[in-house]
């Protein structure tokens, strides 16, 4: 009878114990539930902002000292009209913008951007503070907005705001906005007395050419620095060019003292599918020869781009298309370094190579 008794008093507890257990357990999957609807929530704002944001670029034509540039993009939409709400946002934004540390300066500049026509007001507003500090994230974030009114004042400042930071932000924001008269303010970007706005300047160039412009004269001129970051964006802006006129520079490019602007000048000759860059491609990756290129980057660039001069060219008869397949054949099999091996092996097979060993 007594243990009898000892399990009835036992009953209660387990049960008690289970009802805490089931209902902490219930409390855990409801707050799991709610996270995961409030991070799905976020993602549809954040895609929506993206399509809000990527739905009003605008269509131009440059023309550029002789040279015409054409991106045939759609026609943009204007941007919507603020609402009062969103007016009073900006200007809480702004405020608190201009009162913040260097920690969360930016957080508020993205904010405003993130705002619309209304936070974007604001930061060109921004362009005209006499703190450098602000005028500097300004222009950074109006770098990914295209918010047309805030051009004029970034060409000034690319020009001549006393700020170094402020040029280079500036200056890499004329890359990204589609403005044809950016051409003539980076220009001058390109001789700044600053080497930091002038790679900012190079750089806008590089991705105006990535974007569907020209510019050509002025990557050819950047071409020319004596800075390799200047030029390394330079060679970047011929690659996107495609332009068949520039193999002879390329292929100079391929004698450049930094390895970037040879590798890219090699993969911009591959793209154009010059035949005449061969012999020297061939002399890069050459594992005996004593012109071969001391970086393994540059060689995987010059094998990779002998595949796509040649590509199926392996049964032609053609005696450069065997001696590239020797040299290439040499290079997957000698070279010291397992990524040139790997491209040497792309490139054979482009070709049409498929065995080991190749005679000529």
């Amino acid at each position: 009878m007594e243990r009898s008794a000892e399990v009835v008093r036992r009953v209660p507890l387990a049960i008690s114990k289970s009802t805490v257990i089931g209902g902490a357990l219930f409390v855990v999957a409801l707050v799991l539930l709610l996270f995961i609807q409030v991070a799905k929530l976020g993602m549809v704002r954040e895609a929506a902002s993206r399509k809000h944001e990527h739905a009003h670029e605008p269509v131009l034509t440059t023309e550029v000292t002789g040279e015409t540039a054409v991106r045939p993009t759609p026609t943009s939409t204007p941007r919507p009209p603020s609402s009062p709400a969103q007016k009073k946002r900006a200007e809480e934004l702004y405020a608190k913008l201009l009162q913040a540390n260097v920690y969360n300066r930016a957080q508020y500049a993205l904010q405003l951007r993130d705002l619309g026509t209304a936070g974007m007001e604001k930061l060109t507003e921004a362009l005209d503070s006499d703190r450098p500090e602000i005028r500097r994230v300004a222009a950074s974030v109006l770098s990914f907005c295209q918010f047309k009114p805030s051009l004029e004042k970034l060409r000034q400042l690319a020009l001549s705001d006393p700020s170094q930071e402020v040029r280079e932000n500036a200056a890499y924001a004329l890359g990204r906005c589609d403005d044809q008269r950016a051409f003539p303010v980076l220009e001058r970007a390109l001789r700044d007395k600053s080497i930091y706005v002038r790679r900012s300047a190079a750089r806008a160039l590089a991705t105006l050419a990535e974007r569907g412009y020209g510019a050509k004269r002025l990557l050819l001129d950047a071409l020319k620095s004596d800075d390799a970051q200047v030029r390394r964006q330079a060679a970047l802006g011929l690659l996107a060019l495609r332009d068949p006129s520039l193999t002879d520079t390329l292929i100079a490019a391929l004698s450049d003292p930094d390895d970037h602007v040879r590798a890219t000048a090699a993969r911009a000759l591959g793209l154009l599918k010059a035949r005449e860059a061969a012999p020297r491609l061939m002399k890069m990756i050459d594992v005996v020869g004593r012109e071969r290129d001391s970086s393994w980057l540059a060689r995987s660039r010059a094998a990779e781009a002998l595949g796509a001069i040649f590509e199926g060219q392996a049964k032609s008869g053609d005696q450069l298309v065997a001696d590239v397949g020797i040299k290439l054949d040499q290079a997957m099999n000698m070279d010291e370094e397992p990524v040139v091996r790997h491209f040497a092996g792309k490139a054979l097979q482009k070709i049409g190579f498929y065995t080991s060993k190749i005679t000529s």
